[in-house]
């Protein structure tokens, strides 16, 4: 049974997915020189050419992709010009390989991810929340596995962890009051799904004049409807959409993804009244700013007593932990040393 009482914090990062069933690359071993050979993406390929001239494709970082691109695509970043044209079709190209070097099988839930992903925490009263920096569908597939279905078929129930995320990413609609402003008061304490850095999955409008650049459009996992493409063109204005893919710098991220401003804030409000945070595959790097202030920010403005798991191979990055937050983390080198760890 869920402890009510008890708020536990599962934070997970590129190590998570990549010790996976799925074994998903990190960011810094994404771009394989085969991969464009052909003229699938020829434009991120020129774009790649044009602004790391010197850099062999499997030495990129994919971090370093995106925040240029987002640069060039930028006012500020092009230095006050335009953007060549051929960046814009650079950027939903890049949406596509990130998708294609990231897609699995949705129907099947990851193994070493159910061993912390059970109905209890899918489920509809579950008070334990899921935050997470990755991209891929990992843990999406996974609770959409362990989630409780109407009549036992495949539609979810409505109040699920992984709906809760999907009604969070537009504006909820009532049939009786119409559009709601704020969260539900109701749910409050209940647990939340948020990821971080956006998801393959998650489209939107990039532009600011258009009525949908406020939300997100996710593509619900085992829908009947037809999904959303990057490039396919906005219902409402006719731009090209795209997905939210953000870079860890998170250059003027809130300004282009407005909707990522209430996914940090939950994200910041969660990590403050956790009573157990369980830290897994998160490398906590200098250049991933806003994170790091996230955990300083939430950690050291609490109130409560607070315990921290950290699973890693790598024993520095419990010493980040701790030279950000001032707590030491209880260390652990895999997922099943710290599960047994709990049992005994």
């Amino acid at each position: 049974m869920i402890d009510k009482s008890q708020k536990t914090i599962y934070f997970l990062g590129a190590g998570a997915s990549r010790a996976s069933d799925f074994s998903l690359p990190i960011l810094k071993e994404f771009f394989k020189g085969a991969d464009f050979m052909g003229d699938e993406y020829q434009n991120l390929r020129q774009f790649i050419d044009d602004k790391f001239p010197s850099l062999p494709i499997e030495k990129l970082n994919l971090e370093e992709v995106v925040t240029t691109i987002e640069l060039s695509l930028d006012t500020f970043g092009a230095l006050g010009g335009h953007p060549e044209p051929y960046i814009y079709e650079a950027r939903i190209e890049l949406d596509r390989y990130i998708a294609a070097k990231l897609s699995i099988d949705t129907a099947k839930p990851c193994k070493l991810h159910e061993k912390i992903i059970n109905t209890e925490l899918a489920g509809e009263n579950s008070v334990d929340s899921i935050i997470t920096l990755n991209y891929d569908l990992v843990v999406d597939s996974t609770l959409y596995a362990k989630s409780p279905r109407r009549n036992g078929d495949k539609y979810l129930e409505s109040d699920c962890l992984l709906v809760r995320m999907y009604d969070l990413l537009g504006v909820t609609l009532y049939v009786d009051t119409g559009e709601s402003l704020s969260l539900s008061r109701e749910k409050s304490n209940l647990g939340l799904y948020l990821k971080l850095h956006g998801s393959i999955d998650w489209f939107y409008c990039p532009n600011p004049e258009c009525g949908y650049h406020q939300r997100f459009s996710p593509n619900r996992i085992g829908s009947d409807s037809s999904h959303n493409r990057s490039g396919d063109l906005c219902n409402l204005c006719g731009s090209p959409i795209i997905s939210v893919i953000v870079p860890p710098t998170m250059y003027k991220t809130f300004e282009k993804f407005p909707k990522l401003g209430l996914i940090w804030s939950l994200a910041y409000r969660e990590l403050n009244v956790a009573d157990k945070i369980v830290i897994f595959g998160v490398s906590f790097a200098s250049s991933d700013y806003y994170l790091r202030w996230l955990f300083k920010k939430a950690i050291t403005e609490r109130k409560n007593q607070l315990v921290i798991f950290n699973i890693d191979t790598n024993p520095d990055v419990a010493k980040e932990i701790k030279k950000i937050t001032g707590c030491v983390p209880k260390q652990y080198s895999t997922l099943e040393a710290y599960l047994t760890a709990q049992t005994t």
